[in-house]
C-alpha cells in the first residue's frame, strides 16, 4: 500500500512512502474501558508537537544567533 505525497491532518505533506496494511480479525471491548483524553487528530496533537519543534528550532537558532532567547510554533506553523 502506497501513501501520499497527501496533505494529512497537520496540514503537512510527505513523501510516497510504503505503509503497513493490517487486517482485523475481531472487535471486542472493555466493561471499564480507558478513556482516551487525547485525539490524534485535533489541535493538541498539533501543539503537542509544536514543543518538540520549538526545541529543536531553538536549538538550531542559538547556532547561528547566540542572544535568541524563546521561540514560539503557532497551530499554523
Amino acid at each position: 500500500m502506497k501513501m501520499g505525497p497527501y496533505g494529512d491532518y497537520l496540514k503537512t505533506y510527505y513523501w510516497k512512502d510504503p505503509k503497513h496494511v493490517m487486517e482485523i480479525t475481531a472487535i471486542s471491548h472493555l466493561e471499564k474501558p480507558i478513556y482516551q483524553s487525547i485525539l490524534g487528530d485535533g489541535k493538541e496533537t498539533a501543539l503537542l508537537l509544536a514543543i518538540s519543534g520549538e526545541i529543536s528550532l531553538l536549538k538550531n537558532l542559538r547556532l547561528a544567533f547566540p542572544s535568541v532567547q524563546k521561540v514560539h510554533l503557532t497551530p499554523s506553523s
